[in-house]
C-alpha cells in the first residue's frame, strides 16, 4: 500500500511539473493591474551584461531579463519613454 502511494505521487508530480514547464514560457508579462505601459519601448541602463541588454525589461517576455555588468553598484535600469505617457491612477 505504502509503495503504491510513493509511486503515484511521483507520477503525479512528474505530470504536474511537466504541464508547468510547457505553459510556463507561452505565457507573456503583464503590469500588474492595467496595460504595460512601457511594452516595445527602448530601454537604458547603467551598465548591461552583452546576453541580458536593457531592451529586455520591455520586451513582453518573461523569459528574459536585464543585468548589469560585473558587479557594479548602484546600477539601474529604465524605460526611455518614446512618447508622452497620462496616467490616469495610481496604485
Amino acid at each position: 500500500m505504502r509503495i503504491r502511494r510513493r509511486g503515484s505521487r511521483c507520477l503525479s508530480a512528474v505530470i504536474v511539473t511537466s504541464l508547468l514547464a510547457l505553459v510556463g514560457p507561452v505565457t507573456t508579462a503583464h503590469a500588474a493591474g492595467g496595460p504595460n505601459i512601457a511594452l516595445g519601448d527602448k530601454a537604458s541602463a547603467s551598465s548591461a551584461h552583452s546576453e541580458y541588454a536593457a531592451g529586455n525589461i520591455t520586451d513582453g517576455d518573461q523569459g528574459t531579463y536585464w543585468q548589469s555588468a560585473g558587479s557594479d553598484f548602484p546600477s539601474g535600469c529604465r524605460p526611455t519613454w518614446g512618447r508622452p505617457r497620462t496616467w490616469t491612477r495610481s496604485s
